[in-house]
């Protein structure tokens, strides 16, 4: 379902979406995350009403709080973390342990958040020049995290 203006400009309907709009936000993904996480309305447009829907749905948001949970375990035992995947430094991991435990048990945590918070974990958690697994960045993680956690809410 998706909600849209009825074309008076004044009332906003319920509609299924179309499969042009469903396609659109499959191939636009990351374009659309990041303009949900700068902070665009989802309302403006199908494909980002999609986007949103889809964001906040609890398999998207257990599958990240996972993520993320996994990191910190990870950093905390000490793992080596073998393989061609790019890890994020583990004392910038351990450094914000706590922030990422909040941010994971806000995502697990029952009712509703906000499409904008949830992109930006995922922005997060993608970006291998971001915060997290860059430390020239010029974002602090800590500023990051802090910032998404607080963009979940409503």
């Amino acid at each position: 379902m998706l909600l849209a203006d009825g074309g008076s400009g004044r009332r906003v309907v319920a509609r299924p979406a179309r499969v042009r709009e469903r396609l659109a936000a499959r191939w636009r993904a990351g374009s659309l995350e990041r303009e949900l996480a700068r902070g665009a309305e989802p309302e403006t447009a199908a494909a980002l009403a999609l986007r949103a829907q889809w964001l906040i749905g609890p398999a998207v948001r257990a599958t990240l709080a996972r993520r993320l949970l996994a990191l910190v375990g990870d950093a905390r035992r000490g793992d080596v973390w073998p393989g061609t995947r790019v890890r994020p430094p583990r004392r910038a991991v351990e450094a914000a342990a706590h922030e990422l435990d909040l941010l994971a048990a806000r995502l697990l945590a029952p009712g509703p958040v906000s499409a904008r918070g949830v992109a930006q974990v995922r922005r997060l958690l993608s970006d291998g020049c971001g915060p997290l697994y860059f430390g020239g960045s010029s974002v602090d993680l800590r500023s990051a995290l802090a910032r998404a956690f607080e963009d979940l809410e409503l």
